[in-house]
């Protein structure tokens, strides 16, 4: 198994700007609405709530080259059944349409304007596949309109996928401004529980996404220095971070039993991370299953992380 397919699909909910509290920060908050529905938009797009029919599709009526396969009639009712799932992606579409026109202005805002109306295309085909399926017009025209479909849907998709690209491109790059800016005020402010929190995840994420990278785990030199590099900035956070005293955290009102339990999975973590360098650095054939573990903290970490800040006050 390629090592690059242990990447998390799934985006931090760190990149959300979180309120810190008091009425200051109520007019900055409603100016971070659009960004915080930005990131859970993106977040919907990584975690696959529209690729169901892409996947179901593709994999019941097309061939391994991608051409067009005759389905059978299990393979029609599973696809007229993913009419909710269309109406979701449809519903989805224009609110974001909505969000972009608002205040403030994004540089990432025309890249989403073209990505929504590539997948709007895109889920106008959907629709169309269904209708034709549901309506049973295949039995009438021995499946010759569903060809035609199944060929406007490839096209459209890839076309999707062009947008997609730039779009991703910069929303990352908004993301990754956003979260120099908060760890820079979290800092300004003394807010080490936070700030030494929202930091390690920063630092997982900038080693898991240089890590899988690797298709089969082989790197170059460059890389490896890289690899190195962001472990080190991994553990020197990490021990920053575990001399945050329960005062401190009780202080941002946070539990601090779960606090420590999030510092704990961040203990192991750190640690996976310098084992993995090691493994690394001797072209080892058991980096997979210590990457394999890494990812799985990976993932602990963020659903620890999101129940905490569901926990703050």
């Amino acid at each position: 198994m390629k090592l690059k397919n242990l990447l998390l699909t799934v985006l931090l909910i760190a990149g959300l700007i979180m309120s810190c509290g008091g009425k200051k920060e109520d007019k900055q908050e409603k100016n971070n609405q659009k960004y915080n529905e930005y990131v859970e938009f993106f977040n919907d797009i990584k975690m696959g709530k529209f690729d169901k029919f892409y996947n179901i599709y593709m994999g019941k009526f097309s061939n391994d080259s991608g051409d067009y396969k005759t389905p059978d009639e299990n393979s029609i009712k599973e696809i007229i059944g993913l009419g909710e799932n269309v109406d979701y992606f449809e519903k989805r579409i224009e609110e974001m349409e909505k969000l972009v026109n608002k205040k403030p202005e994004f540089e990432v805002d025309k890249n989403l304007q073209e990505f929504l109306g590539a997948i709007k295309a895109k889920n106008e085909v959907m629709s169309e596949i269904i209708d034709y399926y549901k309506n049973g017009e295949y039995k009438k025209d021995n499946f010759e309109k569903g060809k035609q479909l199944h060929l406007k849907y490839v096209d459209i998709n890839k076309k999707a996928m062009e947008k997609y690209i730039s779009y991703t491109e910069n929303m990352k790059k908004l993301m990754a401004k956003n979260r120099e800016e908060r760890l820079k005020d979290l800092k300004t402010k003394g807010l080490k529980a936070k700030y030494y929190m929202v930091k390690f995840i920063d630092d997982t994420d900038k080693f898991s996404n240089k890590l899988y990278e690797s298709e089969e785990g082989e790197f170059a030199e460059e890389d490896v220095k890289e690899l190195k590099e962001l472990s080190q900035n991994l553990r020197k956070t990490y021990e920053e971070w575990v001399k945050v005293d329960a005062k401190n955290i009780t202080e941002e009102k946070y539990d601090l039993g779960e606090y420590n339990k999030l510092r704990g999975n961040a203990g192991m973590i750190t640690d996976l991370a310098d084992n993995i360098i090691k493994k690394v650095e001797a072209k080892s054939d058991d980096l997979y299953k210590l990457a394999e573990n890494f990812s799985n903290g990976h993932q602990k970490l963020i659903i620890d992380y999101n129940k905490m800040i569901g926990a703050v006050k």
